[in-house]
């Protein structure tokens, strides 16, 4: 194979790539931690907007490749291929999320236990406006976004096609959940 056949990146290249990633990674964490001593209530505010941000990238993507093979669309091979790899970065934002889990009492005003059993509509809520409860369904909402992109992102068989479709993958859960009856897939392939 020649060089014009191959597409991959030197190693000197990819090496130094990498570096400047880590580089980049460190300087982050280091004005994170500045920004945390500095004022921690805005800290946990400014990462929980940055957070959102980067986490409706992904789930965008996710959501475009969903649609892309619930429908079966051809024509968006090349591009879907760009948002798997931008939708895998979901599954790492449950560690992302552990700095918001450590600053809820500073993001939510329903977390100050004072406010709560002063407000008779915020004690009613309670149950469901709670530390655990909240931590709970976050990551309850990450397992199922991961199961879900790792379902996508199964081995192609002989014909390019996914092993199992993704939606084969969500009508099975929907079904043994007991959410939809079985006689509404059709041909395998879902509603």
């Amino acid at each position: 194979m020649t060089n014009a056949d191959n597409y991959q990146l030197e190693s000197s290249r990819w090496s130094a790539g990498r570096n400047a990633l880590a580089l980049a990674a460190i300087i982050s964490v280091v004005a994170c931690v500045a920004g945390y001593i500095q004022d921690p209530t805005r800290f946990a505010r400014s990462y929980m907007v940055a957070f959102s941000f980067t986490a409706a990238i992904g789930l965008g993507a996710f959501f475009f490749v969903m649609v892309q093979y619930l429908t079966g669309s051809a024509w968006s091979v090349t591009i879907r291929r760009i948002m798997e790899n931008i939708m895998i970065t979901l599954p790492v934002g449950a560690l992302l999320f552990i700095p918001i889990a450590f600053g809820l009492k500073d993001i939510y005003p329903w977390m100050n236990t004072a406010l709560v059993n002063a407000d008779p509509v915020l004690r009613g809520k309670a149950g469901y406006l709670n530390e655990g409860a909240f931590l709970i369904r976050a990551y309850v909402f990450f397992a199922l976004w991961s199961i879900w992109i790792f379902a996508i992102l199964l081995p192609i068989d002989e014909a390019g096609r996914p092993a199992v479709r993704p939606s084969d993958a969500y009508y099975f859960a929907m079904e043994r959940a007991g959410i939809v009856p079985r006689h509404c897939r059709r041909n395998g392939r879902g509603l």
